[in-house]
């Protein structure tokens, strides 16, 4: 279990999370920390993202809304340190 993780949660934004992915998953790994997206609500299109860029996955169905994706995060991952980051960074 890695020590870190880059949190990202999303709702239905696969393009901003493809471009949050390309950029944060690099980084992530020479650092030797996870990533871990938090699907809130299901979409298909956001999962595919997250596998595609090796990213860890845990779906919310039905959406809960952000603070919910935040704690299921939390209580998913077993790293010291947790780093939120939102879905439309680069």
């Amino acid at each position: 279990m890695p020590r870190a993780t880059v949190i990202i949660p999303t709702h239905r934004r696969a393009p901003y999370l493809e471009v949050a992915l390309a950029s944060i998953g690099p980084q992530a790994r020479a650092a030797g920390a996870g990533v871990l997206v938090v699907d809130d609500g299901g979409d298909p299109d956001t999962q595919a993202v997250a596998r595609r860029h090796g990213a860890d996955l845990v779906v919310l169905e039905p959406a809960r809304g952000l603070n919910a994706a935040r704690n299921a995060a939390a209580a998913h991952t077993g790293a010291e340190l947790l780093a939120y980051v939102d879905d439309d960074v680069r």
